[in-house]
């Protein structure tokens, strides 16, 4: 039996705003994704969360005021992190962090498509690990390994013709109500995220393929058999839920402002009286049942905030970090005395996300070429010390050995878009497009205040009326992007995910299946997700998800992709082990929020 290494597999990507964006890699819109892959959705503003592209410092703050370009295959990624590290022997007992959010509540269940918006994840996971990294930890490649809080072996062999997981609990592991970690957890994280419909998750990853979960000598040795070759395997178990979790009422309903520490595990707990539903705010304390790395903190609080009121916050010292990655907020803070930049690689496809439900797919198809991704990607990062060749994948970084451009290309992006619509019996009449008498139009839909992004809005509204798409702008409060999104009521939205790990594989199955994708894909290509996961060879692996990524973007036309951005954290200087982290963020590595501290 070979224990399997772990090497930058994927956690599931959240989705997340730009503000500048709010979002996770699995694909955390969050949708329920099961790996260390998760992408999480972002939407048009500056989140706290993972975050993008090589950028450097300039002005008061700290850096040489040159601008670096995005890193690319075959860069020193070690370079990319920036969080003024620190022993943790060095820093004070105690402590109390302020950070901006984005996103916060009132949905606490980051599985649930309501709760699966990015910093909402992040703030879940300094108090319940299990239910956002699982068994999983990550280090800053990427690199997955068996979280020994959790899980200390974590084993895949064939055994009489069957893939067979062994898999060790820590026999110290409890939830904070005196439920064990064990056997039942499992099974009920399977139950939980083999169901998409009952549960209302992202995705079921590899669930499905589960044959049977039995015992393996005692309730923490447990023996997963597996009905087909399974890879990734650290898609498996990157959530643990609680066995209340299953209860169906309780899994929608039951963390709705109520952020229940009974039922996590994790090195904070929510303080008493911690969730103010009415100024926005979670307070989390040190977890004085939890048996691994004690916090050096005292207390986490984290703030909903647009950002603007982030950036006033900050210059008044009401918070001790936050995103800079809009120019409005990095020329606002450059000069605040006793704070510095932190900036690194934003892992992060931002773009448009076009709703198939709302949308049909000749006006995808049409404004997927026909959009000057260039023109939009300089407008959102024009004045910040920052360049980047257009990326073109939602599954991979430019930087990753397994990217490729997948973005359908047009010598003339225009003609092409017309060609397009013609050819789906659209007809110009005066300066819009028309069929069956119904003119073609599309809203966009925008969740940032940061005047950047709504200047990006703007634009992009009027590029779609110079390919003959009628369109304007629905301008909304970020706290409306899950609620939005999850009933499916957009149009066109600035969104993206994160990129949290190197294996889009789990990614590829979020956005470019029939069932994760409200139908657009094909029976051809959801056969093609199918087989990616009985590949076991990483690279074969990945540059499969490439080729279906490639077809679905030429064919269906979901989503564009035009930046991945920087990461600027803007810190006070004295705030240790946190900033611009690249996989290493305490998402997914539950210990990285014990080490954050101040320094003397």
């Amino acid at each position: 039996m070979n224990t399997i290494k772990m090497y930058q597999t994927p956690l599931p990507r959240a989705v997340a705003l730009d503000c500048a964006f709010v979002g996770d890699r699995k694909n955390t819109l969050v949708k329920a994704h099961s790996t260390l892959n998760r992408r999480t959705l972002f939407a048009g503003g500056a989140a706290l969360g993972t975050v993008g592209m090589l950028a450097a410092c300039s002005g008061k703050n700290g850096g040489s005021g040159s601008t670096q370009a995005a890193a690319t295959a075959g860069a020193n990624i070690a370079d990319l992190v920036k969080i003024n590290k620190q022993d943790v022997s060095a820093l004070k007992s105690g402590g109390k962090l302020r950070l901006a959010v984005t996103s916060l509540g009132p949905n606490f269940n980051p599985l649930h498509t309501q709760g699966a918006v990015g910093d909402n994840a992040r703030a879940i996971s300094s108090y319940n690990s299990l239910l956002t990294s699982g068994l999983w930890q990550q280090d800053y490649e990427g690199k997955t390994s068996p979280n020994p809080d959790f899980c200390t072996e974590f084993t895949s062999a064939m055994e009489n013709g069957k893939q067979v997981l062994h898999i060790t609990l820590n026999e110290k592991a409890k939830f904070n109500d005196g439920t064990p970690l064990d056997i039942e957890a499992l099974r009920a994280t399977h139950k939980v995220l083999s169901d998409n419909k009952t549960y209302q998750i992202q995705s079921t990853g590899l669930y499905p393929n589960i044959e049977s979960i039995e015992e393996d000598g005692s309730a923490t040795r447990v023996k997963v058999t597996m009905s087909k070759p399974s890879y990734p395997i650290a898609s498996l178990f990157s959530y643990v839920v609680h066995p209340k979790m299953t209860d169906t009422d309780f899994f929608a309903n039951g963390l709705v402002d109520k952020p229940n520490s009974d039922y996590a595990a994790g090195p904070f707990k929510v303080a008493e009286g911690g969730w103010n539903s009415t100024e926005k705010t979670l307070t989390v304390t040190r977890n004085d049942k939890w048996w691994g790395e004690k916090p050096v903190l005292e207390s986490i609080t984290f703030r909903l905030l647009d950002t603007p009121a982030q950036r006033s916050a900050f210059a008044n010292g009401e918070l001790d970090a936050v995103n800079a990655n809009v120019v409005s907020v990095y020329k606002e803070l450059e000069n605040v005395k006793n704070a510095e930049f932190r900036q690194g690689q934003r892992l992060f496809a931002g773009g448009v996300v076009m709703n198939p439900v709302k949308v049909d797919t000749p006006l995808r198809r049409a404004i997927m070429v026909g959009l000057d991704r260039k023109a939009l990607s300089d407008t959102r990062f024009k004045g910040l010390p920052f360049n980047e060749a257009l990326p073109g994948s939602r599954i991979h970084m430019p930087f990753s050995d397994y990217y490729a451009d997948s973005m359908p290309q047009a010598a003339d992006r225009k003609a092409a878009a017309a060609k397009i619509l013609e050819e789906a019996g659209y007809a110009k009449n005066g300066d819009f497009y028309e069929k069956d008498g119904k003119r073609a139009k599309v809203v966009v839909n925008n969740f940032s205040e940061d005047n950047t992004i709504k200047s990006l809005a703007r634009f992009l509204s009027q590029q779609l009326r110079d390919l003959g798409i009628e369109s304007d702008v629905d301008q909304q409060p970020v706290s409306n992007l899950g609620k939005v999104m999850s009933a499916k009521e957009h149009e066109l939205s600035f969104i993206g995910y994160s990129v949290n790990s190197d294996d889009g594989t789990e990614g590829t199955k979020q956005f470019y299946s029939r069932e994760d994708n409200d139908g657009a894909g094909s029976e051809e290509i959801d056969a093609m997700i199918e087989g990616l996961f009985s590949i076991e060879d990483a690279k074969e692996r990945n540059l499969k998800c490439n080729e279906i990524e490639k077809k679905h973007m030429e064919e269906f036309a979901t989503s564009s992709v035009f930046y991945n951005g920087p990461q600027i954290v803007c810190c006070q200087k004295n705030l240790a082990n946190y900033g611009a982290f690249l996989f290493d963020d305490p998402q997914y590595n539950p210990s990285a929020w014990s080490r954050i501290g101040f320094t003397n």
